[in-house]
């Protein structure tokens, strides 16, 4: 019985423990991807739109957990000025 009660606290340990790693880890990506995000969105930007659009890559901010389980995108100081004359 006691080899029982410790496989179960070694399998619920080591899944805390990876529950704990997979959160930091959606907490830390945005950090460390910055400037690839950056330039992904200014490629689609770039297809989509003929316009220059220019945004502040500080003021972004990207978040799994504000309303879970949908990944939220916010992004502030964005300036758009066209290229051409509007029609």
């Amino acid at each position: 019985m006691k080899i029982a009660k410790r496989i179960f606290k070694i399998i619920g340990y080591s899944l805390l423990g990876l529950f704990l790693l997979l959160i930091v880890l959606t907490w830390a990506i945005p950090f460390f991807f910055k400037n690839d995000i950056k330039n992904a969105i200014e490629a689609e930007i770039a297809k989509s739109v003929d316009a220059d659009v220019k945004f502040n890559i500080d003021k972004f901010e990207l978040s799994i957990f504000r309303h879970f389980p949908n990944l939220s995108v916010a992004q502030g100081d964005v300036s758009v000025v066209g290229k051409g004359a509007f029609k």
